[in-house]
């Protein structure tokens, strides 16, 4: 899958891309294609503070994408941020 994510806001206000190509287990892909097509949330441009994820994903022809704000980014996509920004 190719991925791009964007976090921007926060204290610092300095923004954060990752982007590039990884190889996750289908079972993972799938919950993953699930947050983003279910995700409702919006920018906030009032979030004090707080973090904004903009998750970009292509599987093939399919592209999902969707916005998350700090407190409604679910811990799936979290785990997921955290294993590309930190691979090991």
């Amino acid at each position: 899958m190719r991925y791009r994510i964007e976090i921007s806001g926060g204290f610092s206000g300095i923004p954060k891309t990752y982007e590039g190509r990884a190889n996750i287990e289908k079972e993972q892909l799938e919950k993953i294609i699930h947050y983003l097509e279910e995700n409702t949330n919006e920018s906030n441009p009032d979030l004090r503070d707080g973090q904004q994820y903009s998750f970009q994903i292509e599987e093939g022809t399919q592209s999902h994408s969707a916005l998350f704000t700090e407190k409604s980014l679910p811990t799936e996509l979290r785990q997921l941020l955290e294993q590309l920004a930190h691979p090991n």
